[in-house]
């Protein structure tokens, strides 16, 4: 998205920007102004539609996620003895290659973009989800939260820190690369 200076032109060309380009600047602006930018309805609204299933396909990705670790967390201790923690980190990198491969078909539709710029950068963001839901989880067990509660309240508010970096950074279109 190329800035000119001034609002007027600022909102005018995101609705002529790339999709990925303008829903940054949507985003962007929303957080900063508080609101939709000004233009014609019809192009805002086709952005919306655009990207309204992707929070949702993220969400899904990562229950269907959930369920891969559990599952190779289980079967690591099972099948041969390991340590949890070890099996723990196994499970984790086994879950995160899973979530990237799905989020790269599915949930961003980024196929065309390179495999491990963008798996490093998802990864990032997955560590960083991760510290966000253990730093939330410690805090709510100090307080003297259950831990099964207390690990799904860390999860939800690990998940959209989550999605908006995955968005805006790790499957970010070619063109907002600049």
């Amino acid at each position: 998205m190329h800035v000119h200076g001034r609002r007027e032109d600022d909102q005018s060309g995101l609705l002529a920007s790339s999709g990925d380009d303008a829903v940054a600047a949507l985003v962007l602006h929303a957080l900063t102004d508080g609101g939709a930018p000004s233009g014609p309805p019809r192009a805002w609204g086709a952005l919306q539609a655009a990207h309204r299933l992707q929070p949702v396909r993220f969400c899904v990705v990562g229950l269907l996620g959930t369920f891969v670790n559990l599952s190779v967390f289980a079967a690591l201790i099972a099948a041969t003895g390991a340590a949890p923690q070890l099996a723990a980190v196994v499970a984790f990198c086994v879950a995160v290659t899973h979530n990237h491969l799905l989020h790269r078909v599915w949930t961003f539709e980024r196929r065309d973009a390179a495999y491990l710029p963008q798996g490093a950068r998802f990864l990032v963001i997955s560590l960083v989800a991760l510290a966000v839901n253990v730093v939330v989880l410690h805090g709510l067990l100090v307080a003297g939260g259950g831990e099964l509660e207390a690990q799904a309240l860390a999860i939800a508010v690990a998940t959209p820190a989550s999605f908006v970096g995955n968005r805006l950074w790790a499957f970010r279109a070619a063109s907002s690369c600049r």
